[in-house]
């Protein structure tokens, strides 16, 4: 029985949606194990069927909150006192802190952090090449990280180093365990959501840049908990689904939602869960803050600002958590003066545009 037809039953049924997904392991859904690096090319099959406006719409919506996010974050981004970032903001409302006071970099109001600046290559790959082509990518990153006039962090300039010495991909990835894998999320959500493929292009994504088991596991989870959301699931029932029995997610990532859902942790601010895991950019402490600000925030603005308050590397764990609510609720859940706000907004919804129209099933 062909994937296509499989597929036109699920739309007409929609019940099969979840016994297709539970058969995620087996023949129609192929995704390839997790534990070993995935070094294969994919190509889509030829035969494939449009997503709905509706779901388009959500993907979009994902990218942008991922973005504006990460502008709003910024100006208080690496700030490890939270007593320090009180002070700074005092009454006054978090986002877009006027003058940016990270101690790392000094970027103007509105500018996109580092990790923004990472994700937004990855997007305009995807948009132009029509897919995540990992050799591409590889190519295009190198590009834009010898371009960039901001701050590169350890791996990045480690992967330019491995890509001039003439390490091509599937070895221009260096070993490391830091949140970059997260911002890559939404882009790749954006253009892969519900096809079997989307483990396997998170996988090749991350690796072009980090060539870490914790890295791609965490992504390849932050990935299909984000893919539930966009396919029309609350953020709660994507979180529920993913500490779940059912889970596709690999153990590892399932152990750590069910962490962030003991009674305990729950009853904790995002804040206070923060700064129990770890507010660095390291993993998994930058996937465990995510998750408990998914779980306890109402909406993007508020999961938002409970993300900044918490202190240390919020524009990574931004990416993620605004991912989810935008996708969850839609545009007009970011706020109008927020997305004003932000530089290169223009550019950043004609790529997420041009991705969220590359979204195939197959």
């Amino acid at each position: 029985m062909g994937a296509t037809f499989l597929y036109g039953l699920m739309v007409l049924f929609p019940g099969l949606r979840a016994y297709s997904t539970r058969q995620d392991s087996q023949a129609f859904f192929r995704d390839a194990p997790l534990e070993q690096p995935i070094i294969r090319e994919y190509e889509d099959p030829i035969a494939s069927y449009a997503y709905s406006e509706e779901i388009r719409a959500r993907a979009k919506a994902a990218v942008i909150g991922a973005f504006v996010a990460d502008a709003a974050s910024m100006p208080l981004h690496w700030i490890y006192d939270s007593a320090l970032i009180d002070s700074l903001v005092e009454s006054n409302a978090p986002e877009f802190f006027d003058p940016p006071s990270c101690p790392f970099y000094e970027y103007a109001l509105g500018e996109l952090s580092p990790y923004g600046d990472e994700a937004l290559p990855l997007l305009q790959s995807i948009a132009a090449r029509g897919e995540l082509d990992p050799e591409g990518f590889s190519k295009d990153l190198l590009v834009a990280f010898e371009n960039y006039r901001g701050r590169l962090n350890h791996a990045s300039k480690a992967f330019m180093h491995n890509m001039r010495s003439g390490h091509r991909w599937p070895n221009c990835g260096v070993n490391d365990d830091q949140a970059h894998s997260l911002v890559k999320v939404p882009a790749v959500v954006a253009r892969y959501a519900g096809s079997p493929l989307l483990a396997i292009k998170m996988e090749q994504a991350i690796r072009v840049h980090q060539d870490n088991q914790m890295a791609v596991d965490l992504g390849v989870a932050a990935a299909r908990i984000l893919e539930k959301v966009v396919l029309g699931d609350s953020v709660h029932a994507a979180l529920e689904w993913a500490r779940g029995d059912a889970s596709s997610l690999p153990p590892s990532a399932v152990d750590l939602v069910r962490r962030v859902f003991h009674p305990t942790v729950l009853k904790k601010s995002t804040r206070d869960a923060v700064a129990a895991f770890g507010k660095s950019c390291h993993l998994p402490e930058s996937f465990l803050g995510p998750v408990h600000a998914l779980a306890v925030a109402h909406n993007f603005t508020h999961a938002t600002r409970v993300n900044i308050y918490a202190g240390g590397d919020s524009c990574s764990r931004a990416a993620f958590i605004a991912a989810c609510f935008a996708a969850q609720d839609g545009l007009g859940a970011i706020p109008a003066e927020w997305t004003r706000k932000v530089r290169r907004i223009g550019e950043i919804h004609r790529l997420a545009d041009q991705v969220a129209a590359q979204l195939l099933v197959v």
